[in-house]
């Protein structure tokens, strides 16, 4: 075990052991203490989330370690885990996750934001705006979202005279921004579970796919971060600090990246246009009232109230996800 691994145990186990001693004012803090030590220590989100879980666990059952275990899965993490909505939430975050790494994979967006960064008098500003295009087509995860626009603009931001720290911030406000205010995404499946579990303790029944609809439009941080990112691009505005940095990077004179063999734009495109077109189209096949044609406005609505939601989901991402994979270049 290596060095950073090993005081960090050792933090979890004395400070978990003076928790449960000690009848202390800092005891509610320690578990998201030791979830960020361990994140740290070992890069692992998942590890410092458990971490800190059984810690909290560990305290509540008074310094029982075995009981803790088994609590924090059956008392804590189970009931979590029911119902439809959630469970829907979890599937398709998995399959989104590998959705989006087939198509980074494909560099079908690394031929795109070359194709959109063209050449210009203001090299930089394209640059930026095809960093917060590729965002904005990146919505269905606001974490992969942020790992795309990074890796793959990062090369082409240093020829281009863009410092780290813009393109850092054009990611940023693509990713959640996006990602929230999109009709599908893992951050929105998220929500929709949120939303159910929130109308069921409240004793009425709603489908939250429509009450998730009728808040966009006040979604006020979401809109006002996006639009403040394209001012931010157009008027060449860099807000606190990052004027300093912007000013340290010198204008790059070196010619485009080459794109990597294989980097076809529609094996990045096609895959989330299917996402998005069997999406409304699962919705319709398994939602309206039957018979489904002729299809109006009622049968829609009534559609996207129905509860097939969680299956639409995954069902949506699957299908997106068996394209991209048919669409991988060969090379």
């Amino acid at each position: 075990m290596s060095r950073p691994k090993l005081i960090t145990l050792l933090i979890f186990v004395t400070g978990t052991a003076a928790c449960c001693l000690f009848d202390t004012t800092w005891s509610p803090f320690w578990p998201p203490i030791v979830a960020l030590l361990v994140i740290v220590a070992t890069r692992h989100a998942l590890f410092g989330l458990l971490a800190g879980g059984l810690a909290g666990a560990v305290i509540l059952t008074g310094g029982n370690p075995a009981l803790a275990v088994w609590s924090l899965f059956a008392d804590h993490l189970a009931p979590s885990l029911q119902g439809p909505w959630k469970q829907g939430a979890i599937v398709f975050t998995l399959v989104l996750g590998g959705f989006a790494a087939v198509l980074e994979a494909g560099g079908g967006f690394h031929t795109l934001l070359l194709r959109v960064a063209r050449p210009g008098r203001d090299r930089a500003r394209q640059m930026e705006s095809a960093a917060a295009v590729l965002g904005l087509l990146c919505f269905f995860d606001g974490l992969a979202n942020s790992l795309v626009v990074g890796r793959v603009g990062r090369d082409l931001a240093d020829q281009s005279g863009v410092a780290r720290v813009k393109l850092a911030y054009i990611a940023d406000s693509t990713s959640s921004a996006v990602a929230c205010v999109a009709l599908v995404s893992t951050w929105i499946a998220f929500q929709l579970s949120m939303i159910g579990e929130a109308y069921a303790l409240a004793g009425r029944d709603v489908n939250p796919y429509t009450v998730f609809l009728a808040s966009m439009p006040y979604n006020f941080y979401c809109w006002f971060t996006l639009v403040m990112m394209f001012v931010a691009i157009r008027r060449r505005y860099h807000p606190g600090p990052m004027q300093r940095f912007v000013n340290a990077v010198a204008p790059a004179s070196a010619p485009p990246l080459k794109v990597a063999p294989g980097g076809d734009i529609t094996s990045a495109l096609v895959p989330l246009g299917v996402l998005l077109a069997s999406f409304f189209v699962f919705f319709v096949v398994l939602g309206s009232p039957r018979p489904i044609l002729p299809l109006g406005r009622d049968k829609l609505a009534a559609a996207f109230g129905s509860e097939a939601g969680p299956l639409v989901l995954v069902l949506a991402g699957l299908t997106a996800t068996a394209v991209a994979v048919a669409l991988f270049p060969r090379q």
